[in-house]
């Protein structure tokens, strides 16, 4: 993929990260609270590890994307009500972290009413469908991998990225 590494913007940076492991887990009913740190319950809440790092987003209703290895999501995942789907590739993530982040995410969407109350949601960020959540004073957001260098294109179209 030709999406740049790191596209400056007023006061802050935009990177694809590297490629992991991700499922998408779909409960066919309401989800019991079996495994709390990897599906948690809570619209918008986000799983993390013992060191912070992500876990798994609850980004829409019934619906997580999950991070980790294959063997452990299926392990976690068996014993609930649902299906966990294998997307690793499906996604791109994007860190736009310092200063202009929240703003330069807040350009495409209302950010503030997409995430009232939440940690993570599905959102529309230009056209394109995306997962956003917010992490240690950055921003995140998951986009279709089909569609990464259109979402940079536009952050540059619309003055906050420069060119690479």
């Amino acid at each position: 993929m030709s999406v740049p590494a790191h596209a400056a913007h007023r006061g802050c940076t935009v990177e694809a990260l590297p490629a992991q492991p991700a499922f998408e887990f779909v409960a066919f009913r309401p989800a019991p609270a079996l495994l709390p740190a990897v599906l948690p319950s809570a619209p918008g809440a986000v799983g993390r590890d013992a060191s912070g790092g992500l876990l798994s987003l609850h980004f829409a209703p019934g619906r997580w994307l999950l991070f980790g290895t294959t063997a452990k999501v299926a392990a976690e995942a068996a014993d609930l009500p649902g299906t966990a789907v294998d997307v690793t590739g499906k996604w791109q993530a994007l860190r736009v972290s310092g200063p202009g982040a929240q703003g330069a995410i807040a350009a495409a969407l209302d950010l503030d009413a997409a995430l009232a109350g939440r940690d993570c949601a599905a959102v529309t960020l230009f056209d394109s469908p995306a997962i956003v959540a917010r992490d240690a004073g950055a921003m995140l957001a998951w986009v279709q991998a089909s569609t990464a260098e259109h979402c940079i294109a536009l952050l540059r179209t619309h003055g906050l990225a420069s060119p690479a």
